[in-house]
């Protein structure tokens, strides 16, 4: 953020977050937080198209939940993809695909 980047964050795993450490990035340090401990799979993935609808130019990604989602959009492997991950992706013009 010191540099420029524009950072959002996703949780890599539902029982890995730590509410009071994502609170503190949203409250202190302004950046867009998508995690919340103990999520269900339906918000989990859909954390993770929220992220994806900043079109991001780098990611990196320990659970590769985030990076796989990219590769099953770019190979239009729709149905690996969770649904709303799905849905959002498929609502993507191509333009806005190969950005």
């Amino acid at each position: 953020m010191a540099g420029g980047a524009d950072l959002h964050l996703c949780a890599s795993n539902p029982l890995s977050t730590q509410d009071d450490v994502a609170a503190y990035l949203v409250k202190e340090l302004r950046l867009p937080v998508f995690a919340i401990k103990g999520e269900d799979n339906e918000t989990y993935y859909r954390h993770i198209q929220k992220t994806l609808s900043f079109l991001p130019n780098m990611t990196m990604d320990d659970g590769a939940d985030l990076v796989s989602s990219l590769h099953f959009i770019a190979l239009r492997k729709w149905e690996e993809l969770p649904s709303p991950v799905r849905n959002w992706a498929e609502g993507l013009t191509q333009a806005k695909r190969t950005k």
